[in-house]
Formats: C-alpha cells, structure tokens, sequence
C-alpha cells in the first residue's frame, strides 16, 4: 500500500480510503488507485478488512456464557453455595442458571435437552440430603460437571466439599484447650456415612491419640422422633461426659429439655454451626466459599474442555473454622462430669 501511495504522489490513508469504496474521495483519483493497484497485483485481504470493520463499528453487548446449578432435591439446603457460585459466576463473566427440576416437573432427561438448548457448558450438581445417593441421572457427557457436597456418590466426577476430617479435628483440638476430657459425639448415621465416615474416624482417632473418652453414639436411620431422643439421654447418662461435640444444633434442645444446664453440666459444640447462631460454639463451614471454589474449578475445566467423565477426579476441601460461644467454658482439668439434677 506504501509503494502505491509513494508512485501516485498521494498518502497511504488516501490509498487505503479509495480501496476501500470509501464515499467523500475524488471519483478520478479513486479510479486512477484502483487501475495502478490492478496492475501491480494489489489485492485486498477479506479477512484482515473484516476484523477492521469490526474493530471500528460501535461495542455490542454480548451474551455471557452460561453455566447452571442444578439442584437435586427439594429438601436439600444449597442456599448458601448457590450464592457463592452466583457471585464467583458474575466475577468471571458467566450467567449462572439456576435449576430447580421439580418446580417444572422436569425429568433428568428434560433437564439435559433445556441445558443443551440454552448453551450451557458448566454444570453445578448441588448436594442432596439424608444418605450417600446416586449421582444425579442427567446425561453428563456433553458438560464440564463438579459435585458439590459429598451426598452424591461419585461416579468419576470432580468434587468441592467442606472438610470434615479437619473441622471435626478442630473441634476436639478446641474443647481440649477450653479444658474438656471426656468429650462425647452424637452423629447421625446417614451424616456419618454421607460424608465416607470421616467424622468419626476423626472423633475417634483423636480421641485415641490424646487418651480422651472416644465415646460416639451414632443415630440409627430408622430411629425417629422421641425413640432417637430417649435412647441418646440414656446412652450419655451413662457417658458420664464433660462434653458433647454434636452433628446439628438441635441436639442442645435434647439436653436442656431433659434438664442437662450448659454449659455448668455439661459444654456443647456443634460441627455445622451457622453463621447467624451467635450463641453456639461450634464449627462453621464456608458454604459459600465452597461454591466460589467449584465455580472456579468448572471454568478451569471449561477451558481445558474437560468434559464428561474423569478417570481420575478432582476432590477439593474446603476448611471450616472454629468460633466460640457461651455453650462452653473454660474448665480446670480436674472438674468432674456432672449428671442434670
């Protein structure tokens, strides 16, 4: 373009502009370019003028990319890590869909063909409830898909959950300090087995290594209502413990209802403590935190198009933290466990 601009006397703009059929240019001069760039074999480039074209038209707005987060169960709680995922999505540039199939009354299959449809790449598989169950039946192998949650059986697919080695750890390690020696555990057993036994295995190991109690009662499945109940009292009358690490908060009302004082009789710690229960000691998960960080794996995936299933998957851990609360109190190492009154 150069060469023709330096033998015609004239700019390179000027050549570029008659080229081009720019409108507003002499009509003489515009041919006398395009006779003198013919004859030199001068040809423009479709694809390089077509990128220029684009570059110098007005910003559109483009559509965001999409994933989805498809729950699994009406009674399931995945408040928490939708909202981290949702926050992680608008972040990095993504529209999170968020699916609930019975809503709709949508079928696994029906949830495929919506997914496909509206482009989405990425799925979220939320947690489910009650005992280890298969992994959601919708057709997997056109989509990035992580778990969330340990509550699906993994059939070869990457995974965020909390870390329940660790916060179970971190409780004992916690109500030792306060004091604590014959710390008790009440765990429900589809919570135990939801989560491949990881905290007992932790209550116990830790138990052994510090010579502590060690003593869990674990809930049988078909126990309900005032026979689960009876049978934990009776079982920790005769734990004769200092205290109970617990799987849900609403084992403090078992012990109050039966007469137990906490913390004077006996101090409590819960393993899933919520955010907003300030007057619990226990353990609280980052919820959200494991959605950001699954949110973040599924882009990763997206961008290597893993798709499908892994033969090796990912399992990330997300740690919980310790808080303290009023239902325990310091203790002197030589305080005896006490029965309620």
């Amino acid at each position: 373009m150069r060469s023709l601009a330096a033998e015609l006397g004239v700019s390179a703009m000027t050549v570029s502009r008659a080229l081009s059929g720019r409108r507003k240019m002499d009509t003489a001069l515009a041919e006398r370019v395009r006779a003198l760039a013919l004859v030199r074999g001068y040809r423009t480039d479709p694809l390089v003028s077509g990128v220029m074209r684009s570059l110098k038209r007005k910003p559109q707005t483009r559509e965001r990319p999409s994933l989805a987060f498809v729950w699994t169960s009406p009674r399931a709680h995945a408040e928490r890590e939708e909202a981290g995922a949702k926050a992680e999505a608008d972040r990095l540039g993504y529209h999170l869909e968020i699916v609930r199939p019975w809503l709709q009354g949508l079928e696994p299959c029906d949830v495929t063909r919506i997914l496909w449809s509206k482009g989405v790449r990425g799925v979220l598989l939320a947690p489910n409830e009650g005992a280890p169950r298969p992994c959601y039946e919708m057709d997997r192998d056109g989509f990035a898909v992580v778990l969330l949650g340990s509550s699906l059986v993994n059939a070869g697919l990457p995974r965020v959950q909390s870390d329940h080695y660790q916060a179970t750890e971190t409780a004992m390690v916690r109500l030792r300090a306060a004091g604590y020696r014959r710390v008790a555990m009440v765990l429900d057993q589809n919570y135990n087995e939801r989560t491949s036994r990881t905290i007992s295995a932790a209550f116990l190991a830790y138990s052994e290594n510090h010579d502590a109690l060690g003593l869990a009662h674990l809930i049988p499945a078909e126990r309900r209502g005032a026979e689960r109940r009876a049978a934990f009292l009776a079982w920790l009358e005769e734990a004769r413990a200092d205290a109970l690490l617990a799987d849900v908060p609403q084992r403090l009302e078992w012990l109050k209802d039966a007469g137990w004082r906490v913390p004077d009789d006996i101090g409590f710690a819960t393993l899933t403590l919520q955010p907003e229960e300030t007057d619990l000691a226990g353990v609280v998960h980052g919820m959200e935190r494991v959605g950001a960080e699954a949110l973040r794996l599924l882009d990763r995936m997206i961008c290597n198009n893993e798709i499908g299933l892994h033969t090796e998957p990912t399992k990330l851990l997300v740690p919980g933290r310790w808080r303290n609360g009023p239902t325990i109190a310091g203790r002197s190492h030589s305080a005896k466990a006490v029965s309620p009154r």
